[in-house]
C-alpha cells in the first residue's frame, strides 16, 4: 500500500500557475506531507509515501522530500512531478504507455535507473481500461517495472434526488460541470456492482498462468508467478474445442507448482484429431480445490437522518456471506488456426455474364434467376437483397457505411468526438454510383463513392454479386495528404427489424471486447439476445462490441436472418435503437476496425472485406 497525501491540483495545469510552481502552496505542500506521514507511520501495510500528483515539481515537494527521507529511513517516496529527479525514489509518470516505460528501463543507464510504478493508469472512466495487458505485459519482461495504480476502483458519481423524488447517480457533464465534457464516473466498480473492464483487469494481474509447450501433442506448461505462495490449493480443469465445440475435456486435481516455478503436463489430446482448417483452442480453468462460501458478522449500522434520507442503511446488516472466488486464473491456447477464408462462400469461377442495371426503379442492381442485390441510387445504401425468394435483408431495412461510434469518455478527454464528427453518416456525400458486370468470373459490380470533405476523405464500397447470389461487400477508405482526423470504426451498420433479436456468434465473449481489451474472453459460440449485450454506463455511449469473430448470425426466433463471414477477424455488435414512440428496430455495426478504449487510432489503409448470406 502506498499512502498518497492527495495533492492533486490539476486544476490549476502545469505551467507557472501550478500548484508545485507558483511558491503559494509550499507551505501547505510540506504540512500535508508532514501529517500523512506523521498519521500513517506505525502501519505495516505502508511500504511507500507518495506526495501527490496532477501537478509541476517545486521547492514545496523538494522540501517535502528532505523532510519524509530524514523523518522515515525506510519508505521509499514516489512523486510523480519530479520525473526521474531528485526528490522521488521512484519513476511514476501519468498513463505512460507501455512502449514508453519499455524504453525507460531499456534505455536509462543502471545507476540512474529507478523502479517503474506508474502513479495513474489505464483509466477506466466509462467503457475503459485499453492496453492493461500491454502494460502488464511489459511488467513482466523486467522486474524494474511494478506495476502502478489504476485509476479508479470506484466510481465518483454522486447521487442527487430528481424531479421526481427519485435518487440517481450523476456522472459529470450536465449534472454538476455543465459543458465540461467531463465524467466522474471512472472506477470499473459502481453502485457496488463490477463493470467489464473488471474481469480484464483480473486477468491482466493473475498469477497462474497456462503456457504452451509442445500444444499439438497436449503438452502445457502451468507457470506459477507469485512469490511465496505454492498452487497446492489448486486444480486444473481443461476443455478442448474444435470451432467452438468441445471435444474433449479433463481435471488435474494436483497442480503443486512452486512459487515463481514451471511444470509441465501431459493433456491427453493431439492436433492429428483436428480436421484441417478447424480451430482447436485449449480452454484452462484454474479453481480452488476447497471452495466455499464464508460469512462474517458485521454490527448493524446506525441511522441517521441524512441515511434515512438517501436510503443507504435501510436494512441494518449483521451477516454478509462472501461468495468463493469463480477462478483462481483462466488461458485460452490454441491449438489449430481458423481458416478464415475456407468459411467464407466460395463462388465458382466461371465465365457467365450477370444482368446489371445502373437505376432500376431507383437502385443501382445486380441480378440473375433466383437472385437480386439493389443499392439505393441516392444513398448508396444496400436496400435489397434477396436469394430464392428470401428476403436476406428485409424490406424496408437498409445497411450503409458506418465510421462513427457513440464516443466513450476515454474518446471524449482525448477531444476524438471532435475530430471523430467529421465521420458521421450526414457529413458521407455520395459523389458516384457504378454498375459493372465482369463475364470471367461471372460476377457483377456496384460501385458506391463517398466524399467526406470535414475530413478530407474518400470513401469506396464496391458491392460485388457472384454467379450464384453469393455478396461480397468490400470498404475502403483514401485519405488525403496530411489528414490528421481518423475515424473510430470502419464499417458497415444494418438496421433490422425489432423482431431479429437473436445474436449467435464465433468469437469473444460472452462480455465485450475491442481492439485493446480482450485478452480475458475466450474465443467461442455463443448465443445472446440484443438486450442482453450493452452495459449501462454511467453516460450513453460505445457498449456492447464483440472482437475477433469469426462469424455473426442475427436472427429471428425461427432462425431467418442474415450471416456475416469475413477473411480476418472482425468485431461486430448487435443493439436497440429508437423509442416507444417512434418504434424500435435493430442496428448491427460489423467492423473491420475499432479505434482501441486507450491510445492509439485505427490503420486507415486497410481494406475491410465481408461476405453477407442468408442465416440458414
Amino acid at each position: 500500500m502506498c499512502a498518497d497525501a492527495n495533492i492533486d491540483a490539476e486544476g490549476l495545469g502545469r505551467g507557472q500557475a501550478a500548484a508545485g510552481s507558483c511558491g503559494i502552496f509550499d507551505k501547505a505542500i510540506v504540512e500535508r506531507n508532514k501529517h500523512n506521514v506523521q498519521w500513517l507511520y506505525n502501519h505495516p501495510s505502508i511500504i511507500c509515501w507518495g506526495m501527490g500528483r496532477n501537478t509541476t515539481d517545486g521547492k514545496g515537494f523538494q522540501d517535502a522530500y528532505k523532510w519524509i527521507k530524514e523523518y522515515d529511513k525506510t519508505r521509499p517516496v514516489s512523486w510523480s512531478g519530479a520525473g526521474n529527479g531528485a526528490d522521488t525514489d521512484i519513476f511514476s509518470p501519468e498513463y505512460a504507455s507501455a512502449d514508453s516505460c519499455g524504453k525507460y528501463i531499456a534505455n536509462t543507464a543502471e545507476g540512474s535507473r529507478k523502479p517503474v510504478v506508474l502513479a495513474e493508469y489505464n483509466r477506466v472512466s466509462g467503457n475503459g481500461s485499453g492496453g492493461i495487458s500491454n502494460i502488464w505485459d511489459e511488467v513482466r519482461k523486467d522486474k524494474g517495472f511494478q506495476g502502478g495504480f489504476i485509476s479508479a476502483f470506484g466510481d465518483q458519481t454522486m447521487t442527487v434526488r430528481n424531479e421526481y423524488g427519485e435518487n440517481v447517480l450523476t456522472w459529470g457533464d450536465g449534472d454538476y460541470m455543465p459543458g465540461s465534457g467531463y465524467s466522474h464516473a471512472f472506477g470499473f466498480a459502481s453502485d457496488s456492482v463490477l463493470s467489464p473492464q473488471a474481469e480484464e483487469i483480473k486477468y491482466a494481474m493473475q498469477n497462474v498462468w497456462a503456457q504452451p509447450g509442445d500444444i499439438a501433442n497436449g503438452q502445457v506448461n502451468v507457470y506459477n508467478e507469485n512469490f511465496f505462495t505454492p498452487l497446492k490449493d489448486l486444480k486444473m480443469l481443461w476443455t478442448l474445442t474444435v470451432n467452438g465445440k468441445e471435444t474433449a475435456n479433463g481435471t488435474i486435481d494436483d497442480v503443486n507448482v512452486g512459487p515463481r516455478q514451471a511444470i509441465g503436463y501431459a493433456l491427453p489430446f493431439n492436433a492429428s484429431s483436428i480436421p484441417a482448417g478447424q480451430e482447436g483452442l485449449l480452454n484452462i480453468v484454474f479453481e480452488d480445490k476447497n471452495a466455499a462460501p464464508s460469512t462474517i458478522t458485521l454490527p448493524a449500522l446506525p441511522s441517521s437522518d441524512e441515511d434515512d434520507e438517501f436510503g443507504t442503511f435501510a436494512q441494518p446488516r449483521t451477516k454478509v456471506i462472501i461468495p468463493p472466488v469463480d477462478n483462481n486464473g483462466h488461458c485460452q491456447l490454441q491449438v489449430t488456426k481458423y481458416d478464415f477464408e475456407a468459411a467464407c462462400p466460395q463462388p465458382e469461377n466461371i465465365k457467365k455474364k450477370l444482368k446489371v442495371n445502373a437505376n432500376r426503379g431507383g437502385e443501382a442492381c445486380v441480378y440473375g434467376s433466383n437472385f437480386y442485390v439493389g443499392v439505393d441510387a441516392g444513398t448508396g445504401a444496400l436496400k435489397t437483397y434477396t436469394m430464392n425468394g428470401v428476403n436476406v435483408l428485409p424490406q424496408g431495412f437498409i445497411m450503409q457505411p458506418s465510421l462513427w461510434r457513440e464516443p466513450t469518455d476515454n474518446d471524449m478527454l482525448a477531444q476524438k468526438h471532435t475530430n471523430a464528427n467529421a465521420w458521421a453518416s450526414d457529413r458521407m456525400t455520395l459523389t458516384s454510383l457504378t454498375t459493372k458486370a465482369v463475364k470471367k468470373g461471372g460476377y457483377g459490380e456496384i460501385i458506391a463513392t463517398y466524399g467526406l470533405y470535414d475530413a478530407g476523405a474518400t470513401l469506396t464500397v464496391v458491392y460485388t454479386v457472384y454467379h450464384d447470389g453469393s455478396l461480397q461487400i468490400k470498404e475502403s477508405l483514401a485519405m488525403a495528404q496530411g489528414s490528421s482526423a481518423k475515424p473510430l470504426r470502419l464499417g458497415m451498420v444494418a438496421t433490422l427489424p425489432s423482431t431479429m433479436e437473436q445474436s449467435e456468434y464465433y468469437g469473444r465473449g460472452p462480455s465485450e471486447s475491442y481492439t485493446d481489451r480482450k485478452m480475458s474472453q475466450n474465443i467461442g459460440l455463443y448465443s445472446e439476445k440484443v438486450g442482453e449485450q450493452a452495459y449501462n454506463y454511467r453516460r450513453a455511449q460505445e457498449s456492447g462490441g464483440k472482437s475477433d469473430i469469426r462469424w455473426w448470425k442475427q436472427t429471428d426466433a425461427q432462425g431467418n436472418g442474415l450471416r456475416i463471414t469475413a477473411p480476418r477477424p472482425f468485431f461486430a455488435k448487435a443493439s436497440k435503437t429508437g423509442s416507444a414512440e417512434s418504434g424500435t428496430a435493430i442496428r448491427l455495426n460489423i467492423d473491420g476496425a475499432q479505434a482501441p478504449l486507450g491510445d492509439g487510432d485505427i490503420n486507415t489503409s486497410e481494406e475491410f472485406i465481408f461476405w453477407l448470406s442468408p442465416a440458414k
